[in-house]
């Protein structure tokens, strides 16, 4: 198949001299300041907890795929760093668009998970915990 020469689009030389024009390419940083910037050591949250509860929290975050790139050192933070809630009968644990600032390990009983979906207003079952 032969193309035609106009098929071809060079590009302008205003084009070329507007390039030159801005020099070499700036980049840009942020840095945070403030009370996200001290340099501090980690001190890790520690809550004191029966050595039965913590076997219970690790057995359920080492099935986790979420804390699969840990170590064990690092898992035991984390379990250390949980507290007990304990919760009632058709109580709201987590509503949907409340921000997400702690993670639940269901150690006993269950926790069913409901969505209201667009155009309903009774929630739909999703899954039991």
């Amino acid at each position: 198949m032969l193309q035609d020469e106009d098929d071809y689009v060079d590009i302008l030389p205003e084009e070329i001299a507007k390039r030159q024009q801005k020099g070499p390419r700036q980049s840009v940083s942020a840095e945070a300041f403030g009370q996200y910037n001290k340099k501090e050591n980690f001190k890790a949250r520690v809550v004191p907890k029966s050595d039965q509860a913590k076997t219970a929290i690790m057995d359920k975050i080492e099935k986790s795929f979420m804390f699969s790139g840990l170590d064990d050192s690092e898992k035991v933070i984390v379990v250390d760093a949980m507290e007990e809630k304990k919760t009632f009968k058709n109580e709201c644990v987590i509503k949907e668009g409340d921000e997400g600032d702690c993670l639940f390990v269901v150690a006993s009983g269950t926790l069913s998970c409901t969505k209201v979906f667009a155009g309903n207003t009774d929630p739909t079952f999703l899954k039991k915990y």
